[in-house]
């Protein structure tokens, strides 16, 4: 243990620092390692026996549960290995998951009951399945997004304002702007972008509006926008959605145009 000082706030205040269970050093007020001892890092501190039993009943396979964070690190300092491995699904010699899709579908039969009908088949944890809601709306997952109650995206209460999908261009250039924004906001919020890009690049363009679609789908086309169209813009992080430039031909711009047409209001 080394007590180290401090300036906190303009005030030098005494630290201890310590070596927790899990091999992290941290550091501690004196105040407080006097009415605590045992104390741990911060890591280590929100685990209760309760959230580790909690975890190992969500988990598909020990390398999720190895996986998170400090859990593992925990459940030794808590003595509860013997009682997580006897939770965990069973895994053979060589470590391998022997997690079937027969039990996948027990375990969301058990978490989830009949609102979640799983149709595609278990593959792994970290290989997305389709499922399907009992709102009918049909989604691909992470395994143990189910497990976990992940919402369903067309019922979740908390939705998104980002339903209008635009393309605009930088004049004469190949660069291409794909994002969203609300309608309520509408090309406002292109404006102010152009209005950052003019006043990094000292210039003074007008957008070229190449396309604008209002559609309650417009998060995921943008996304699949984003991951098909990945020859970004070296442009500066100053801007707002900076990521979301694209050096695109015609024809890409084209085959763009014509892929968010196809999708549905």
């Amino acid at each position: 243990m080394q007590k180290i000082t401090k300036k906190v706030k303009g005030r030098s205040r005494s630290f201890y620092q310590l070596k927790c269970d899990c091999g992290k050093m941290f550091e501690v007020k004196v105040d407080n390692y006097k009415r605590n001892p045992s104390a741990l890092c911060k890591q280590c501190r929100g685990w209760t026996s309760e959230k580790l039993r909690k975890l190992a009943k969500n988990c598909t396979d020990r390398s999720e549960f190895n996986n998170t964070g400090n859990a593992l690190k925990a459940a030794k300092r808590l003595g509860m290995i013997d009682e997580i491995r006897s939770i965990l699904p069973a895994s053979d010699s060589a470590g391998n998951n022997q997690l079937t899709h027969k039990d996948y579908l027990t375990k969301v039969k058990m978490n989830r009951g009949a609102a979640i009908t799983v149709l595609g088949i278990y593959v792994n944890n970290y290989t997305k399945i389709k499922v399907k809601h009992k709102c009918g709306y049909i989604w691909d997952v992470l395994p143990r997004g189910v497990l976990n109650k992940k919402d369903c995206p067309n019922c979740c209460t908390v939705k998104s304002d980002s339903n209008m999908l635009y393309m605009w261009r930088v004049p004469t250039t190949n660069i291409v702007k794909i994002g969203v924004t609300s309608v309520r906001l509408g090309t406002r919020r292109i404006n102010e972008v152009v209005a950052q890009y003019n006043t990094v690049y000292k210039t003074n363009i007008k957008p070229e509006i190449l396309y604008t679609k209002e559609t309650s789908n417009a998060l995921e086309i943008e996304k699949y926008l984003h991951r098909k169209f990945t020859n970004r813009s070296n442009m500066d992080k100053y801007i707002t959605g900076f990521t979301e430039f694209r050096l695109m031909t015609d024809l890409e711009i084209s085959t763009a145009i014509a892929y968010i047409s196809s999708q549905r209001e």
